[in-house]
């Protein structure tokens, strides 16, 4: 009969083939058949038709099916929690996998649940998915957003006020040698002075590991130094987590390692010996910046990833990767904070007396462009400012 053809029957997956499905028909053979997508994974059985005729025998098989995915698991957190993203998967496992942010693996469950600890308001994406029957599709979202909310926050304040005591309790502090001595305003043991050879205080860094960090102090170098001398440093250069403010024969030095290697903003602003200035480095997702007396001076662009690690130390008056490169003078006030602080924020750090002001996520008004100046009653003078989270609302500002 011209108009029979060879079809191949496959069974249901239970075996039989009182319900099969045709899946593919010739005049001849062999036959070429593809196995419908929609077949749940299970053992068959595949035979050969010719009208009444029946094949006298069948094949065992195994189907696959081909991996889909989406991901799910967008949420808000505060600063330091942890989150899931959730990796949902069809088809048969095991699964490769390959996210936007670099991890990869193979799951054997659905969903595969992947803690995540984000510092910084991140998107996960899928960028593959595959399984034995090749690449997988994307079926539904393939994002998660964790969005962060982020408070700037004063880790350790230390003001060395008859002592190297953090008073924000976050950091304990061992004293290496430095003594005490007169403040800026002339208050005795109110500072501590370094001798250039082997003083230096260390602090513990575990509040600090984030890609936003802001680390300041009150500084009076003995002389210009010859080499590097660090105020404040913590990490390591040989696992690119080093961080160090610092002065040089040349100016004052704030260093970023990273994992693209080190970043450096300088300047030689306020660069002078037996004066007391004031120096903030601050690192943002961005960028990187280093003040002088509550000024802006430099300036880096510097987005890279810093692998903050728990054995991390930091130390006030020498390096803290490898032990030396001594402070020879003068350290007061010494602040860490987690977060990057703003320019009006970092003025008021400077302007304000008080050992441990509470400048982060205040408002702050700063006034700009004045000096002292002599003018008559009648006379009339240009104020500019800059603000920092300051709203109609904004009860006290605080004005440096």
């Amino acid at each position: 009969d011209p108009d029979t053809q060879f079809t191949a029957e496959l069974s249901n997956s239970s075996g039989s083939f009182s319900t099969s499905t045709v899946i593919g028909s010739s005049n001849f053979l062999p036959l070429s058949v593809t196995i419908p997508n929609s077949t749940p994974f299970g053992n068959y059985k595949i035979r050969i038709r010719y009208g009444g005729v029946i094949s006298v025998n069948s094949y065992n098989i195994f189907v696959n099916n081909v991996a889909t995915y989406s991901v799910t698991g967008t949420t808000t957190l505060n600063d330091g929690q942890n989150a899931n993203v959730n990796l949902n998967l069809t088809g048969s496992g095991p699964w490769s996998y390959v996210l936007s942010n670099g991890l990869s693996g193979v799951a054997n469950t659905n969903p595969l649940i992947i803690p995540v600890s984000p510092d910084q308001t991140t998107t996960y994406t899928v960028n593959s998915v595959s399984n034995v029957c090749g690449v997988g599709t994307l079926s539904g979202s393939n994002s998660a957003t964790i969005t962060i909310n982020f408070v700037k926050q004063l880790i350790s304040c230390l003001p060395f006020n008859g002592n190297a005591n953090d008073e924000n309790n976050n950091n304990t502090t061992t004293l290496n040698g430095p003594i005490l001595t007169a403040n800026r305003y002339g208050q005795t043991n109110a500072a501590y002075t370094f001798n250039g050879i082997s003083n230096y205080i260390e602090y513990s860094t575990n509040s600090l590991r984030k890609r936003e960090y802001t680390m300041s102090a009150w500084v009076l170098a003995s002389s210009i130094p010859a080499g590097t001398q660090y105020v404040l440093s913590q990490g390591e250069t040989g696992t690119n987590t080093f961080q160090g403010l610092a002065m040089t024969n040349s100016g004052w030095q704030f260093q970023s390692s990273t994992t693209n290697g080190s970043y450096y903003a300088t300047s030689s602003t306020g660069f002078v010996a037996n004066q007391w200035v004031h120096l903030t480095a601050v690192r943002s997702y961005q960028n990187m910046k280093l003040y002088v007396n509550g000024n802006l001076v430099s300036t880096v662009a510097n987005n890279s990833n810093i692998p903050f690690k728990t054995s991390d130390i930091g130390r006030i008056g020498a390096n803290s990767s490898s032990l030396g490169n001594y402070f020879n003078g003068k350290i007061d006030d010494a602040r860490l904070y987690k977060g990057a602080l703003n320019d009006e924020e970092v003025y008021a750090l400077y302007a304000f007396t008080n050992n441990c002001p509470a400048v982060e996520n205040a408002p702050v008004i700063v006034a700009r462009g004045l000096s002292a100046t002599t003018i008559c009653s009648v006379g009339s003078i240009t104020i500019s400012y800059s603000s920092s989270n300051v709203s109609i609302t904004a009860a006290n500002p605080l004005y440096a």
